[in-house]
């Protein structure tokens, strides 16, 4: 079984300020296949915070900056 119970909030995977699983259903099987955490206000507070943050420092950087780090995205995400 998965478990995704934590978030990937500015650059790091950290745990939910309060524990709130779960369990994802398989609708063919109808059997669990993952745990999932269900985040607060606050954990979406965090996480929007820090994407206002990188928004910032992208909306700022320069184009040749943006594409070669978005090349380098797709680069990865083609080699996975």
């Amino acid at each position: 079984m998965n478990n995704k119970t934590n978030f990937y909030i500015n650059g790091k995977w950290v745990k939910p300020l309060k524990e709130n699983t779960f369990q994802v259903i398989n609708p063919c099987t109808e059997e669990s296949f993952a745990t999932i955490s269900l985040g607060t206000k606050a954990d979406l507070d965090l996480a929007v915070s820090a994407a206002r943050n990188a928004f910032e420092t992208w909306a700022f950087s320069d184009i040749e900056d943006r594409i070669s780090l978005v090349t380098k995205f797709v680069e990865l995400y083609e080699n996975r």
